[in-house]
């Protein structure tokens, strides 16, 4: 037997056992959602077929688990352009500071490469980033967000800021934003000193509707990092994901991509960022790359260690979707991790 026949078996075995047990758990119980206990819900005490919302579930079709390279399948990268320089909020949430930068920022040395650069991001293999999701404000494909328990989720205040939780939406256990099962939030949690205008404590967590089931290979949860004094030094390589935009004009990725790029000193991103805004060096990570870089539609995903720690939240870029001369400000998740837990305890 080939080795590309046996790996074929092996992950459509795993598709076969991970959707019985997802039909196994939907069928479970008859218990109404509305008069089901927290406790009971985490435990599987319930949560029936209707209980999630979710109308109509499908998962991950197998194109989708397996890679395209066994099935002699082209993947298509990217869904249709969603417009050109357009600097608002009207297709992805962007910061006050985003707002006000210059449609391509004066980051190049050379005009002529304005639109030429672009994300250099490479797809998520199976298995990596169980714990990344796609924010949905209505219908629309917003931000990321990270599983940090089967019933939260972390991403940034900018990215729900104005949003009642019957707006917002989650998609998981897929690694293409447009296609898999998605989840209702019960509640938006917004860290009480959000500033957007200083772009200070961009952060939030959302509470599902219902705890997501144990379906190992599909879905998983991040590890925080809950150490200030981590071992962060300048060039040190971090990965940041997401769907979002592949260029500064260019559309998003259907399907998730990850960068590697390197911790920036801190002293030298104030430096860079100084005439927009002031860059706290306890509560913002700065990271960037030659030619990588977050882009609109990356926001409230994970920046995490090469071990997939998570340190940081995606939060600031320049609106070219480069770095090399204005880092990517991510939120410092052990900063904010007393209020992390607290909000998580008087809420669960």
């Amino acid at each position: 037997m080939t080795l590309s026949f046996v790996l074929t078996v092996k992950f459509f075995l795993i598709y076969l056992l991970s959707s019985y047990l997802w039909n196994s758990y939907s069928s479970f119980g008859g218990i109404n959602p509305e008069d089901s206990t927290d406790d009971a819900l985490e435990n599987g005490d319930g949560g029936g077929g209707g209980g999630f919302g979710f109308g109509s579930i499908r998962w991950p079709s197998l194109s989708e688990l397996i890679p395209p390279l066994l099935l002699n399948q082209q993947n298509n990268s990217t869904i249709d352009k969603l417009g050109t320089c357009i600097d608002d909020d009207s297709l992805f949430p962007m910061t006050i500071v985003e707002k006000y930068l210059p449609c391509h920022d004066d980051v190049y040395d050379n005009d002529d490469d304005d639109d030429k650069r672009i994300v250099d991001g490479t797809p998520v293999a199976i298995g990596q980033r169980l714990y990344q999701i796609a924010l949905f404000r209505g219908n629309n494909f917003a931000c990321g967000g990270t599983f940090i328990t089967r019933r939260f989720i972390l991403t940034a205040a900018h990215c729900v800021r104005g949003y009642k939780p019957e707006d917002l939406k989650i998609r998981y256990a897929s690694r293409q934003y447009d296609n898999g099962p998605m989840m209702t939030i019960h509640s938006v949690y917004i860290h009480p000193d959000y500033n957007a205008s200083l772009v200070e404590n961009d952060i939030a967590l959302l509470r599902l509707s219902y705890p997501l089931p144990k379906i190992p290979l599909l879905i998983g949860t991040a590890v925080l990092n809950d150490d200030v004094k981590i071992d962060l030094e300048t060039n040190k390589s971090v990965i940041v994901s997401g769907w979002g935009r592949t260029g500064r004009s260019l559309p998003v990725s259907k399907r998730l991509l990850m960068a590697t790029l390197r911790i920036v000193n801190k002293q030298q991103c104030q430096q860079q960022w100084e005439s927009m805004f002031n860059v706290n060096s306890e509560s913002m990570i700065c990271a960037s790359d030659t030619d990588k870089s977050a882009c609109n539609g990356d926001s409230g995903g994970p920046l995490t260690t090469m071990d997939d720690k998570l340190i940081g939240i995606v939060s600031v870029g320049s609106s070219s979707c480069l770095s090399f001369k204005r880092p990517n400000i991510y939120t410092n998740v052990a900063y904010f991790h007393d209020w992390i837990q607290k909000t998580i305890s008087e809420h669960f």
